[in-house]
């Protein structure tokens, strides 16, 4: 409902209180402008809320669509990242094998040096007998 402002009355109620007749229209007509032009009628408020509703609808279809995106984006960075971890889950394996083969041969080495060093061990011994028993018949 529009509001009504007479503006008539308002100029002549103001003149029996003492203004002039150019102060009482003057008077009138600005609140008359503020009154009247200044306020929002119910078709403003519905063309407002036809346009906020197609603003929030826009958003919500922006958004979905960010979301959607944001989502198939993620989504391939995620797979991206499976596909590093199974590289280096094949690194692992490959460097694991590796890794026991260094160490098979590093055993065969100790036990190849081990079995050398026994033996140079059984003939310094062998030659200390020999020594010893050398000694004891210059000695006798």
């Amino acid at each position: 409902m529009a509001l009504i402002f007479d503006s008539l009355t308002t100029a002549r109620v103001l003149e029996s209180r003492g203004f002039t007749a150019e102060q009482a229209e003057g008077i009138a007509e600005q609140m008359n402008q503020l009154l009247v032009h200044d306020i929002a009628t119910k078709g403003d408020l519905a063309a407002m809320g036809a346009a906020t509703q197609s603003d929030i609808a826009a958003l919500a279809t922006a958004t979905q669509s960010d979301i959607a995106a944001l989502s198939a984006a993620t989504q391939a960075e995620f797979a991206a990242v499976r596909g590093e971890f199974a590289a280096v889950r094949g690194e692992m394996a490959s460097m694991r094998t590796e890794l026991k083969g260094d160490i098979a041969g590093v055993r065969t080495e100790m036990k190849a040096l081990a079995s050398d060093l026994t033996v140079k061990i059984y003939s310094v011994g062998l030659a200390v007998v020999a020594l010893v028993v050398a000694a004891q018949k210059l000695l006798a």
